[in-house]
C-alpha cells in the first residue's frame, strides 16, 4: 500500500506541468475587431467564465499571447466552432446576484447560439433574446407555495411568456421548451427559418466520433496472497498487447472521452513463506502461471484538445481468467533433521475473476493525417484472482507502459 500511495504521490506531482502547459491551449480561431474587421490567428480555447472576461490571441503559434477585454473588441470565435460577442450586461442581470459578483461589470463576452431576426446568447446560466435590444430570459426559479390543498410547487413561466411574445405571428410556442441551451436554440433558429432566414451551412464538429488503437506494453505485477499463509510474490514482469476504441462527442467537449479497451496477458509468479508450528519449520514455494482477458473501461481527458497533447485518464478494469496453472512444494523440517517434501497442484485454492481501479497519464503526438501515436503509463490496483466472491485471499499492483498507435 506504501509503494502505491507513492507512487501516485509521483505521478500527482510530476503531472503539474502538464496542468499549467493546459492552460496554453491555442486553437485556430479570430478576434473581431470594434469597426467590424475580422483577424485571423490563434485564440485560447478557454471554458466557462474565462470566456466570458477576456480573449488571448496570438498571431501565430510561436508568438506571444494578447489579451483582449470585451471593451476591447467586439468579439471571437474558433473555426467551425464556438463565437463569442461583446454585450453590455442588461441591468437586471448585474444585479441578479450581487453576492457573487462583487465587482462591477461593463461588457462581457456572451456565446452566441443563434443569428437571425432573433439572435440568442448565454452568459453563464442565463440565455438572452436581441430583437430591437436585448432582454434576458429570467431564470426559472419553481417555489413552494401554500394552498387550501396544503403545499404545491408553482412552476415558473416567466421565460416562456416572453419567447411566447418574440414567436407572435408564427406557428411556433415556447410552451414545451425547456431553459436549455439545445432546446432554445432549436426553438430560435426555427423562428428564423420561419422568417425566411437561413444561416449559411458550416463545417460542425461531428456530434460523435470514434478512434481505434493498437498498442503493446511491459507490465511488472506484485501480488499478494494470504491464504493458507501470507506470502508475497516476486515482482513478475511480461509483455501485454490489445486494442482501444475513445467514444467522444466533440460538439458537446472534445476533451472528454469514454474509453474502452481489451488486453490479453500471460504472466508468472513465484512466492516463498514459512512458519514454524509445535517446533516444526514449514516452508513453501509457490508457482503460479496465468493468462487472462482484461477489459478497462474507463474517461480520458485531454489536457490540449485532441490531438498533440498530454492526457489522464481513470477507470475500473474487468478480468476474465483463464484456467490457471498453481504448483506449491512444502517442505517439513522436524525435530532431529528429519526433512518431509510434499507437492500439490492448488486444488483447494478457489479461483476468481478479479477487478481492478487504475490511472494513467499519458501523451499522444499526431505523426501523419489521422495517424497518431501515444505513450502511457498506467497504475493499477485488483483484489486479485485467489478467493471468492465474497472473500479475496489475494490482491496486486501492476505497473505497465503503453506504447501504440491510434487512428
Amino acid at each position: 500500500m506504501k509503494v502505491t500511495l507513492l507512487a501516485l504521490n509521483i505521478i500527482a506531482f510530476s503531472f503539474l506541468p502538464l496542468i499549467c502547459i493546459a492552460q496554453a491551449d491555442f486553437r485556430p480561431g479570430y478576434i473581431i475587431k470594434d469597426n467590424g474587421d475580422s483577424i485571423n490567428g490563434f485564440v485560447s480555447y478557454g471554458s466557462g467564465k474565462k470566456n466570458t472576461e477576456r480573449c488571448f490571441y496570438k498571431e501565430t503559434k510561436k508568438s506571444k499571447y494578447t489579451s483582449f477585454t470585451p471593451e476591447e473588441v467586439n468579439g471571437y470565435g474558433f473555426l467551425n466552432d464556438k463565437q463569442f460577442e461583446s454585450w453590455g450586461l442588461p441591468a437586471e442581470l448585474k444585479s441578479a446576484n450581487p453576492a457573487a459578483d462583487s465587482k462591477p461589470r461593463g461588457k462581457v463576452f456572451m456565446k452566441v447560439l443563434a443569428k437571425g431576426p432573433i439572435s440568442l446568447y448565454r452568459y453563464g446560466k442565463y440565455y438572452l433574446l436581441h430583437k430591437n435590444g436585448l432582454i434576458i430570459l429570467p431564470y426559472p426559479e419553481n417555489k413552494l407555495i401554500e394552498t387550501n390543498q396544503g403545499s404545491m410547487l408553482q412552476n415558473d413561466h416567466r421565460y416562456i411568456d416572453i419567447l411566447n411574445t418574440f414567436l407572435e405571428g408564427s406557428k411556433l410556442t415556447a410552451n414545451r421548451t425547456g431553459y436549455d441551451e439545445s432546446e432554445l436554440t432549436q426553438l430560435i433558429k426555427n423562428y428564423n427559418r420561419f422568417k425566411g432566414y437561413e444561416p449559411l451551412p458550416k463545417n460542425q464538429k461531428p456530434s460523435v466520433k470514434l478512434h481505434f488503437a493498437i498498442f503493446s506494453g511491459y507490465m511488472q505485477s506484485k501480488m499478494k496472497m494470504d491464504w493458507p499463509d501470507v506470502v508475497s510474490f516476486s515482482p513478475s514482469s511480461t509483455i501485454i498487447g490489445g486494442i482501444g476504441l475513445d467514444i467522444s462527442a466533440p460538439r458537446t467537449n472534445d476533451r472528454l472521452s469514454l474509453s474502452l479497451e481489451g488486453w490479453y496477458a500471460k504472466i508468472f509468479y513465484q512466492g516463498y513463506s514459512e512458519r514454524s508450528v509445535s517446533g516444526d519449520l514449514f516452508r513453501q514455494d509457490t508457482f503460479v502461471d496465468a493468462s487472462f482477458f482484461k477489459v478497462p473501461v474507463g474517461v480520458r481527458y485531454n489536457l490540449l484538445g485532441q490531438t498533440n497533447t498530454p492526457y489522464i485518464k481513470l477507470g475500473l478494469s474487468l478480468y476474465f481468467i483463464g484456467s490457471p496453472s498453481i504448483r506449491i512444494l512444502e517442505e517439513v523440517e522436524k525435530a532431529g533433521n528429519v526433512i518431509i517434501t510434499e507437492e500439490n497442484f492448488g486444488e483447494d485454492f478457489r479461483i476468481k475473476n478479479q477487478r481492478g481501479i487504475w490511472f494513467s497519464v499519458g501523451y499522444e503526438r499526431n505523426i501523419f493525417h489521422n495517424l497518431n501515436m501515444f505513450a502511457e503509463f498506467r497504475l493499477e490496483k485488483n483484489n486479485g484472482f485467489i478467493g471468492s466472491a465474497v472473500q479475496s485471499f489475494s490482491s496486486s499492483v501492476d505497473y505497465t507502459f503503453l506504447l501504440g498507435i491510434k487512428l
